[in-house]
């Protein structure tokens, strides 16, 4: 969990410096998490991925990460 999160919070500094790099660490963290079935980091990383995105105001791809984020914080209740 620590290694998706801490994966998801490099990929959101390094969209806030708008570096080419931060999808790359916020899909590792992505993909982390599913491995490992992991709801809690998986819904924060889907976070992380829907602010990048709106941060480059790719709105449909920032609604698609919030969505996925939303149904994965549903399974957690």
């Amino acid at each position: 969990r620590r290694q998706a999160l801490l994966l998801g919070v490099i990929g959101t500094v390094r969209a806030r410096q708008d570096a080419s790099d931060a999808d790359d660490y916020l899909q590792a963290g992505y993909r982390l998490a599913k491995q490992h079935k992991d709801d809690i980091a998986l819904s924060q990383v889907l976070e992380y991925l829907g602010y990048q995105a709106a941060l480059k105001k790719d709105f449909q791809a920032a609604h698609k990460y919030y969505s996925e984020s939303f149904e994965v914080a549903e399974r957690l209740q």
